[in-house]
Protein backbone atom coordinates (compact mmCIF):
# COMPACT_ATOMS: atom_id res chain seq x y z
CA UNK A 1 0.00 0.00 0.00
CA UNK A 2 2.88 2.37 0.88
CA UNK A 3 5.86 0.75 -0.85
CA UNK A 4 8.66 3.07 0.23
CA UNK A 5 7.78 3.45 3.91
CA UNK A 6 10.06 1.98 6.58
CA UNK A 7 8.09 -0.62 8.57
CA UNK A 8 10.86 -2.74 10.14
CA UNK A 9 10.42 -0.98 13.49
CA UNK A 10 6.61 -1.36 13.55
CA UNK A 11 4.62 -4.08 15.31
CA UNK A 12 1.50 -3.46 13.26
CA UNK A 13 -0.85 -0.92 11.81
CA UNK A 14 -4.51 -0.11 11.28
CA UNK A 15 -6.08 0.52 7.87
CA UNK A 16 -9.26 2.61 7.79
CA UNK A 17 -10.74 2.26 4.29
CA UNK A 18 -13.47 4.85 4.99
CA UNK A 19 -10.89 7.52 5.84
CA UNK A 20 -10.95 10.50 3.51
CA UNK A 21 -9.69 14.01 2.84
CA UNK A 22 -11.75 17.17 2.43
CA UNK A 23 -10.61 20.54 1.10
CA UNK A 24 -11.53 22.92 3.98
CA UNK A 25 -11.88 26.01 1.79
CA UNK A 26 -14.18 24.28 -0.72
CA UNK A 27 -16.21 22.71 2.12
CA UNK A 28 -16.68 26.12 3.75
CA UNK A 29 -17.79 27.71 0.48
CA UNK A 30 -20.20 24.86 -0.21
CA UNK A 31 -21.80 25.07 3.23
CA UNK A 32 -22.13 28.85 2.90
CA UNK A 33 -23.76 28.43 -0.52
CA UNK A 34 -26.24 25.86 0.78
CA UNK A 35 -27.04 28.01 3.83
CA UNK A 36 -27.69 31.03 1.61
CA UNK A 37 -30.08 28.94 -0.48
CA UNK A 38 -32.10 28.31 2.70
CA UNK A 39 -32.33 32.01 3.54
CA UNK A 40 -29.24 32.58 5.69
CA UNK A 41 -27.72 36.06 5.37
CA UNK A 42 -23.90 36.12 5.42
CA UNK A 43 -22.31 39.51 6.15
CA UNK A 44 -18.56 39.88 5.61
CA UNK A 45 -16.15 42.54 6.90
CA UNK A 46 -18.42 43.18 9.87
CA UNK A 47 -16.86 43.08 13.36
CA UNK A 48 -18.79 41.94 16.43
CA UNK A 49 -18.17 44.54 19.13
CA UNK A 50 -20.34 43.33 22.01
CA UNK A 51 -23.08 40.91 23.00
CA UNK A 52 -25.66 42.63 25.17
CA UNK A 53 -28.06 40.96 27.57
CA UNK A 54 -31.06 41.67 29.75
CA UNK A 55 -32.05 39.58 32.78
CA UNK A 56 -29.07 37.28 32.03
CA UNK A 57 -30.44 36.49 28.58
CA UNK A 58 -29.03 37.41 25.15
CA UNK A 59 -30.67 40.58 23.84
CA UNK A 60 -28.63 41.95 20.92
CA UNK A 61 -25.30 41.99 19.12
CA UNK A 62 -23.49 45.28 18.55
CA UNK A 63 -21.48 45.23 15.33
CA UNK A 64 -19.42 47.68 13.31
CA UNK A 65 -22.43 47.93 10.99
CA UNK A 66 -25.00 48.53 13.72
CA UNK A 67 -26.98 46.62 16.36
CA UNK A 68 -28.83 43.39 15.61
CA UNK A 69 -31.57 42.32 18.01
CA UNK A 70 -31.53 38.57 18.58
CA UNK A 71 -32.78 35.90 20.96
CA UNK A 72 -29.96 33.41 20.38
CA UNK A 73 -26.24 33.99 19.84
CA UNK A 74 -23.72 31.31 18.81
CA UNK A 75 -20.03 32.02 19.35
CA UNK A 76 -18.14 29.94 16.80
CA UNK A 77 -15.42 32.54 16.24
CA UNK A 78 -12.53 30.07 16.26
CA UNK A 79 -9.35 31.51 17.71
CA UNK A 80 -11.19 34.76 18.49
CA UNK A 81 -13.88 32.98 20.57
CA UNK A 82 -12.18 33.68 23.92
CA UNK A 83 -11.81 37.40 23.21
CA UNK A 84 -15.38 37.57 21.93
CA UNK A 85 -16.60 35.86 25.09
CA UNK A 86 -15.05 38.66 27.13
CA UNK A 87 -16.88 41.24 24.99
CA UNK A 88 -20.26 40.50 26.56
CA UNK A 89 -22.20 42.42 29.21
CA UNK A 90 -21.61 39.37 31.39
CA UNK A 91 -18.23 37.94 30.29
CA UNK A 92 -18.37 34.31 29.14
CA UNK A 93 -15.35 32.14 29.93
CA UNK A 94 -14.12 30.25 26.87
CA UNK A 95 -10.68 28.78 27.66
CA UNK A 96 -8.92 28.29 24.33
CA UNK A 97 -5.41 29.20 23.26
CA UNK A 98 -3.91 29.51 19.78
CA UNK A 99 -0.70 27.58 19.09
CA UNK A 100 1.66 27.50 16.14
CA UNK A 101 0.66 24.43 14.13
CA UNK A 102 2.60 24.37 10.86
CA UNK A 103 2.24 22.24 7.78
CA UNK A 104 5.22 21.43 5.54
CA UNK A 105 4.79 20.69 1.84
CA UNK A 106 7.55 18.42 0.56
CA UNK A 107 9.09 17.69 -2.78
CA UNK A 108 8.15 14.44 -4.48
CA UNK A 109 8.89 11.38 -2.32
CA UNK A 110 9.87 8.27 -4.32
CA UNK A 111 7.13 5.64 -4.39
CA UNK A 112 4.32 7.95 -3.20
CA UNK A 113 2.97 8.93 -6.63
CA UNK A 114 0.00 6.54 -6.43
CA UNK A 115 -0.58 6.47 -2.67
CA UNK A 116 -3.84 8.01 -1.41
CA UNK A 117 -3.92 6.92 2.23
CA UNK A 118 -3.26 9.47 4.99
CA UNK A 119 -0.50 7.97 7.15
CA UNK A 120 -0.50 8.65 10.88
CA UNK A 121 2.74 7.90 12.71
CA UNK A 122 1.72 8.00 16.36
CA UNK A 123 5.19 7.17 17.70
CA UNK A 124 6.54 10.03 15.62
CA UNK A 125 3.62 12.31 16.61
CA UNK A 126 2.98 13.30 12.99
CA UNK A 127 0.97 12.54 9.88
CA UNK A 128 1.71 12.37 6.16
CA UNK A 129 -0.94 13.29 3.60
CA UNK A 130 -0.15 12.42 -0.04
CA UNK A 131 -0.62 15.20 -2.57
CA UNK A 132 -0.22 15.25 -6.34
CA UNK A 133 2.93 13.92 -8.03
CA UNK A 134 4.15 12.16 -4.87
CA UNK A 135 4.50 15.27 -2.72
CA UNK A 136 3.45 15.11 0.93
CA UNK A 137 1.79 17.44 3.40
CA UNK A 138 3.24 16.70 6.85
CA UNK A 139 2.46 18.11 10.27
CA UNK A 140 3.12 17.07 13.85
CA UNK A 141 1.80 17.27 17.37
CA UNK A 142 4.99 18.10 19.18
CA UNK A 143 5.75 18.57 22.87
CA UNK A 144 6.78 22.11 23.71
CA UNK A 145 4.89 23.83 20.89
CA UNK A 146 4.94 27.63 20.76
CA UNK A 147 2.06 30.02 21.38
CA UNK A 148 0.95 31.74 18.20
CA UNK A 149 0.52 35.14 19.86
CA UNK A 150 2.10 36.65 22.97
CA UNK A 151 -0.93 38.76 23.77
CA UNK A 152 -4.26 39.30 22.03
CA UNK A 153 -4.79 38.13 18.48
CA UNK A 154 -4.30 41.10 16.11
CA UNK A 155 -7.62 42.47 14.90
CA UNK A 156 -6.44 42.35 11.28
CA UNK A 157 -5.20 38.74 11.43
CA UNK A 158 -7.46 37.18 8.84
CA UNK A 159 -6.45 35.09 5.84
CA UNK A 160 -2.89 35.40 7.11
CA UNK A 161 -0.19 33.01 8.27
CA UNK A 162 2.58 33.15 10.86
CA UNK A 163 6.27 33.38 10.06
CA UNK A 164 7.85 30.04 9.13
CA UNK A 165 9.55 28.55 12.21
CA UNK A 166 12.13 26.02 11.03
CA UNK A 167 14.03 26.09 14.32
CA UNK A 168 11.08 24.62 16.24
CA UNK A 169 9.54 22.42 13.58
CA UNK A 170 12.44 21.25 11.44
CA UNK A 171 12.28 17.94 13.33
CA UNK A 172 9.37 17.00 11.05
CA UNK A 173 11.81 16.68 8.15
CA UNK A 174 14.13 14.45 10.19
CA UNK A 175 11.22 12.16 10.94
CA UNK A 176 10.19 12.22 7.28
CA UNK A 177 13.69 11.09 6.26
CA UNK A 178 13.59 8.35 8.88
CA UNK A 179 10.22 6.95 7.74
CA UNK A 180 10.74 7.34 3.97
CA UNK A 181 14.07 6.45 2.38
CA UNK A 182 15.23 8.09 -0.79
CA UNK A 183 13.96 11.58 0.05
CA UNK A 184 15.78 14.60 -1.26
CA UNK A 185 18.46 15.77 1.20
CA UNK A 186 16.44 19.01 1.40
CA UNK A 187 12.91 17.60 1.06
CA UNK A 188 10.85 20.68 2.00
CA UNK A 189 9.39 23.06 -0.56
CA UNK A 190 7.77 25.45 1.93
CA UNK A 191 6.09 25.72 5.34
CA UNK A 192 2.63 27.10 6.07
CA UNK A 193 2.61 28.09 9.74
CA UNK A 194 -0.85 28.91 11.01
CA UNK A 195 -2.53 29.17 14.42
CA UNK A 196 -4.72 26.36 15.75
CA UNK A 197 -6.74 26.57 18.97
CA UNK A 198 -6.65 23.97 21.73
CA UNK A 199 -8.51 23.66 25.03
CA UNK A 200 -7.06 22.87 28.50
CA UNK A 201 -8.11 19.21 28.23
CA UNK A 202 -7.79 18.62 24.49
CA UNK A 203 -11.55 18.23 24.05
CA UNK A 204 -13.91 20.51 22.15
CA UNK A 205 -16.14 23.17 23.74
CA UNK A 206 -19.79 22.88 22.87
CA UNK A 207 -23.03 23.97 24.53
CA UNK A 208 -24.82 26.81 26.30
CA UNK A 209 -22.72 29.15 28.41
CA UNK A 210 -23.62 29.12 32.13
CA UNK A 211 -23.24 32.90 32.42
CA UNK A 212 -25.92 33.97 29.88
CA UNK A 213 -29.01 32.11 28.69
CA UNK A 214 -29.17 31.46 24.92
CA UNK A 215 -25.45 32.18 24.46
CA UNK A 216 -24.05 29.06 22.77
CA UNK A 217 -20.42 28.18 22.10
CA UNK A 218 -18.81 25.89 19.52
CA UNK A 219 -15.04 26.24 19.42
CA UNK A 220 -11.69 24.75 20.46
CA UNK A 221 -11.77 21.79 18.07
CA UNK A 222 -8.07 20.98 18.50
CA UNK A 223 -7.24 20.43 14.81
CA UNK A 224 -10.44 18.44 14.19
CA UNK A 225 -12.85 21.21 13.20
CA UNK A 226 -13.39 20.13 9.61
CA UNK A 227 -13.97 16.46 10.38
CA UNK A 228 -16.28 17.35 13.28
CA UNK A 229 -18.23 20.10 11.52
CA UNK A 230 -21.27 18.12 10.39
CA UNK A 231 -21.95 16.41 13.69
CA UNK A 232 -21.26 19.55 15.70
CA UNK A 233 -23.73 21.50 13.59
CA UNK A 234 -26.46 18.91 14.10
CA UNK A 235 -25.83 18.58 17.83
CA UNK A 236 -25.82 22.35 18.34
CA UNK A 237 -28.98 22.79 16.27
CA UNK A 238 -30.76 20.21 18.44
CA UNK A 239 -29.87 22.13 21.57
CA UNK A 240 -30.70 25.56 20.17
CA UNK A 241 -34.06 24.40 18.82
CA UNK A 242 -34.91 22.56 22.03
CA UNK A 243 -35.58 19.14 20.51
CA UNK A 244 -38.24 17.36 22.57
CA UNK A 245 -36.88 13.89 23.17
CA UNK A 246 -33.46 12.22 23.30
CA UNK A 247 -30.68 14.23 21.70
CA UNK A 248 -28.43 12.86 18.96
CA UNK A 249 -25.75 11.85 21.43
CA UNK A 250 -24.48 12.46 24.94
CA UNK A 251 -22.12 15.43 24.74
CA UNK A 252 -21.63 15.97 28.45
CA UNK A 253 -17.83 15.66 28.14
CA UNK A 254 -17.85 18.59 25.69
CA UNK A 255 -20.01 20.95 27.75
CA UNK A 256 -18.49 24.34 28.53
CA UNK A 257 -19.54 24.00 32.20
CA UNK A 258 -16.56 21.71 32.82
CA UNK A 259 -14.30 24.78 33.10
CA UNK A 260 -14.07 27.43 35.81
CA UNK A 261 -12.54 30.94 35.90
CA UNK A 262 -9.04 29.69 36.70
CA UNK A 263 -8.93 27.73 33.43
CA UNK A 264 -9.48 30.93 31.44
CA UNK A 265 -6.50 32.96 32.65
CA UNK A 266 -3.81 33.68 30.09
CA UNK A 267 -1.08 32.33 32.39
CA UNK A 268 -2.86 28.99 32.87
CA UNK A 269 -3.56 28.58 29.15
CA UNK A 270 0.02 29.42 28.18
CA UNK A 271 1.27 26.77 30.62
CA UNK A 272 -1.24 24.03 29.87
CA UNK A 273 -2.02 24.10 26.16
CA UNK A 274 1.49 23.24 24.86
CA UNK A 275 1.25 20.02 26.87
CA UNK A 276 -2.21 19.35 25.42
CA UNK A 277 -0.95 19.63 21.85
CA UNK A 278 1.95 17.28 22.63
CA UNK A 279 -0.43 14.60 23.97
CA UNK A 280 -2.56 14.60 20.82
CA UNK A 281 -0.87 11.52 19.34
CA UNK A 282 0.33 9.94 22.59
CA UNK A 283 -1.19 6.81 24.14
CA UNK A 284 -4.05 7.79 26.46
CA UNK A 285 -3.41 5.61 29.49
CA UNK A 286 -6.10 5.35 32.21
CA UNK A 287 -6.02 8.12 34.81
CA UNK A 288 -3.61 10.23 32.78
CA UNK A 289 -3.11 13.63 34.43
CA UNK A 290 -1.74 16.85 33.00
CA UNK A 291 1.38 18.09 34.77
CA UNK A 292 1.17 21.77 33.80
CA UNK A 293 -1.21 24.37 35.19
CA UNK A 294 -1.38 22.58 38.53
CA UNK A 295 -1.96 23.77 42.12
CA UNK A 296 -4.49 26.38 41.00
CA UNK A 297 -6.74 25.59 43.99
CA UNK A 298 -5.44 24.10 47.22
CA UNK A 299 -7.23 22.91 50.33
CA UNK A 300 -5.95 24.23 53.69
CA UNK A 301 -5.05 20.59 54.37
CA UNK A 302 -2.94 20.23 51.21
CA UNK A 303 0.47 20.50 52.98
CA UNK A 304 -0.53 17.83 55.49
CA UNK A 305 -1.95 15.49 52.85
CA UNK A 306 1.09 15.98 50.61
CA UNK A 307 3.60 15.36 53.38
CA UNK A 308 1.83 12.09 54.17
CA UNK A 309 2.35 10.66 50.68
CA UNK A 310 -0.71 12.08 48.92
CA UNK A 311 -0.79 11.55 45.15
CA UNK A 312 -2.99 14.26 43.65
CA UNK A 313 -5.22 14.78 40.62
CA UNK A 314 -6.75 18.10 39.52
CA UNK A 315 -10.53 18.45 39.44
CA UNK A 316 -11.88 21.89 38.45
CA UNK A 317 -8.46 23.24 39.39
CA UNK A 318 -8.59 21.68 42.87
CA UNK A 319 -5.77 19.36 43.92
CA UNK A 320 -7.51 16.28 45.27
CA UNK A 321 -5.61 13.28 46.73
CA UNK A 322 -6.47 10.07 44.89
CA UNK A 323 -4.47 7.78 47.17
CA UNK A 324 -1.57 7.73 49.61
CA UNK A 325 1.67 5.83 49.39
CA UNK A 326 4.89 5.25 51.32
CA UNK A 327 6.81 4.38 48.13
CA UNK A 328 9.52 7.08 47.95
CA UNK A 329 10.08 6.49 44.23
CA UNK A 330 6.40 7.10 43.43
CA UNK A 331 6.35 10.21 45.64
CA UNK A 332 9.50 11.63 44.03
CA UNK A 333 8.14 10.97 40.53
CA UNK A 334 4.86 12.69 41.46
CA UNK A 335 6.65 15.74 42.92
CA UNK A 336 8.64 16.08 39.69
CA UNK A 337 5.44 16.00 37.66
CA UNK A 338 5.73 12.43 36.43
CA UNK A 339 2.77 10.49 35.04
CA UNK A 340 0.52 8.69 37.50
CA UNK A 341 0.76 5.47 35.56
CA UNK A 342 1.64 4.31 32.06
CA UNK A 343 0.05 0.91 31.84
CA UNK A 344 -3.20 -0.82 30.99
CA UNK A 345 -2.29 -3.63 33.41
CA UNK A 346 -2.32 -3.65 37.21
CA UNK A 347 -1.02 -0.22 38.32
CA UNK A 348 1.53 0.38 41.06
CA UNK A 349 -1.06 2.09 43.25
CA UNK A 350 -3.37 -0.95 43.39
CA UNK A 351 -1.99 -2.31 46.68
CA UNK A 352 -1.99 1.14 48.31
CA UNK A 353 -5.64 1.68 47.40
CA UNK A 354 -6.53 -1.80 48.62
CA UNK A 355 -4.99 -1.00 52.01
CA UNK A 356 -6.94 2.28 52.17
CA UNK A 357 -10.17 0.47 51.30
CA UNK A 358 -9.79 -2.01 54.16
CA UNK A 359 -8.81 0.78 56.56
CA UNK A 360 -11.99 2.70 55.69
CA UNK A 361 -14.18 -0.38 55.64
CA UNK A 362 -12.96 -1.85 58.90
CA UNK A 363 -11.87 1.27 60.80
CA UNK A 364 -12.40 5.04 60.61
CA UNK A 365 -11.79 7.23 57.55
CA UNK A 366 -11.47 11.02 57.44
CA UNK A 367 -11.89 12.59 53.96
CA UNK A 368 -11.11 16.18 52.97
CA UNK A 369 -14.25 17.38 51.17
CA UNK A 370 -13.03 20.94 50.54
CA UNK A 371 -13.08 20.49 46.76
CA UNK A 372 -16.75 19.47 46.63
CA UNK A 373 -19.54 22.03 46.22
CA UNK A 374 -22.03 22.27 49.08
CA UNK A 375 -25.57 23.66 48.97
CA UNK A 376 -27.91 24.12 51.91
CA UNK A 377 -31.56 23.73 50.90
CA UNK A 378 -34.54 24.40 53.13
CA UNK A 379 -38.15 25.51 52.97
CA UNK A 380 -40.93 26.66 55.25
CA UNK A 381 -42.85 23.45 54.82
CA UNK A 382 -42.06 20.21 53.01
CA UNK A 383 -41.51 21.87 49.63
CA UNK A 384 -37.77 21.11 49.61
CA UNK A 385 -38.44 17.39 50.14
CA UNK A 386 -41.02 17.32 47.34
CA UNK A 387 -38.62 19.13 44.97
CA UNK A 388 -35.77 16.73 45.71
CA UNK A 389 -38.05 13.73 45.36
CA UNK A 390 -38.87 15.01 41.87
CA UNK A 391 -35.24 15.68 40.91
CA UNK A 392 -33.47 12.72 42.49
CA UNK A 393 -33.38 9.07 41.45
CA UNK A 394 -33.21 7.87 45.06
CA UNK A 395 -35.77 8.24 47.86
CA UNK A 396 -34.79 11.33 49.86
CA UNK A 397 -37.61 11.20 52.42
CA UNK A 398 -35.47 9.42 55.00
CA UNK A 399 -34.99 9.82 58.79
CA UNK A 400 -33.17 12.93 60.05
CA UNK A 401 -29.41 12.30 60.17
CA UNK A 402 -29.42 9.94 57.19
CA UNK A 403 -27.09 10.31 54.18
CA UNK A 404 -28.42 9.47 50.73
CA UNK A 405 -26.28 9.01 47.62
CA UNK A 406 -28.25 9.79 44.48
CA UNK A 407 -28.23 11.21 41.00
CA UNK A 408 -30.19 14.29 39.95
CA UNK A 409 -31.99 13.73 36.65
CA UNK A 410 -33.05 15.90 33.73
CA UNK A 411 -36.42 15.75 31.99
CA UNK A 412 -35.13 12.90 29.80
CA UNK A 413 -34.32 10.84 32.89
CA UNK A 414 -30.59 11.24 32.31
CA UNK A 415 -27.97 12.09 34.93
CA UNK A 416 -27.08 15.74 35.46
CA UNK A 417 -24.96 15.20 38.56
CA UNK A 418 -24.04 12.70 41.25
CA UNK A 419 -24.39 13.91 44.82
CA UNK A 420 -24.87 13.04 48.49
CA UNK A 421 -27.71 14.48 50.57
CA UNK A 422 -27.67 14.85 54.35
CA UNK A 423 -31.07 15.29 55.97
CA UNK A 424 -30.40 17.66 58.86
CA UNK A 425 -34.00 18.57 59.78
CA UNK A 426 -37.50 17.76 58.55
CA UNK A 427 -37.40 20.59 56.00
CA UNK A 428 -33.63 21.06 55.69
Amino acid sequence: MVPNMKVSDLEGGVWIPEDGVVDPAKLCKTMAFLAAQKGVTIVEDCAVMRVTSASQRVKAVQTSDGTIDCEIFINCAGQWARQLGQQADIPVRIPIHAMEHPTIITKAVPGMEHVNAVIRDYDGSMLFQPLQLGCLRIKGFETGAKSAFKDKIPTDFQFKTLEANWDNYGFLLRRLNYRFSGCDHQPAMYMVNGPETFTPDGTWILGEAPEIDNYYVATGFCDMGVSAAGGVGQALAERVMGIDGPLMTDLWSLEIQRFFEGHNTRKFLQDRVPEVLGKHYQVAYPLTEYQTGRRVRLSPLYPILSSNGGIFVARMGYERPMWFTEDSEVIENHVKGGAMQETFAKPRWFDDVEAEYHACREGVCLVDMSSLTKFELWSKGMEVVHLLQYLCANDVDVPIGSIIHTGMLNHHGGYENDCSLVRMEQNR
